[in-house]
């Protein structure tokens, strides 16, 4: 038996609440399903409502981001760009200065039997021409 309650985007199934909602029409392209159905995890009327809001929240929010990757931006070619300058550090030269600060007061030498890991040498390789600022999303 069934008891829909749509406002809250709650359904009680077999004792259990469960999330109901389907996907706008604009974002359908993102999704492989018409409609998100998944366990609250509650029997808890009061649980479900509160969990249900959590979860409209967060997928209004996701959408939102959606729809806003989708709008053309008037002028974007005007925007600055992030330039990187010649005098910025090589990611190789920020490891080498990293090691030679955290050699200083430790004694003769640290960082001497430093042994980079495969993955290290291959990032080391691929990156130690690249400019740190070019990887500033990550830091």
């Amino acid at each position: 038996m069934r008891n829909k309650y749509a406002a809250n985007h709650v359904l009680l199934r077999d004792g259990v609440f469960y999330y109901v909602r389907r996907v706008p029409l604009d974002l359908a392209e993102h999704y492989n399903v018409k409609t998100l159905c998944f366990s609250l995890r509650t029997k808890s009327y009061k649980s479900a409502i509160h969990a249900s809001k959590s979860a409209s929240q967060r997928l209004e929010d996701y959408w939102l981001g959606l729809r806003l990757q989708k709008i053309d931006i008037p002028a974007l070619n005007l925007v600055k760009s992030d330039d990187v300058s010649d005098n910025s550090c090589l990611l190789s030269e920020a490891r080498e200065l990293y090691l030679r600060l955290k050699a200083i007061g430790v004694g003769q030498g640290y960082g001497e039997g430093y042994e980079l890991t495969q993955t290290q040498v291959h990032l080391n390789s691929l990156c130690s021409v690249a400019p740190l600022i070019s990887f500033h999303p990550f830091l």
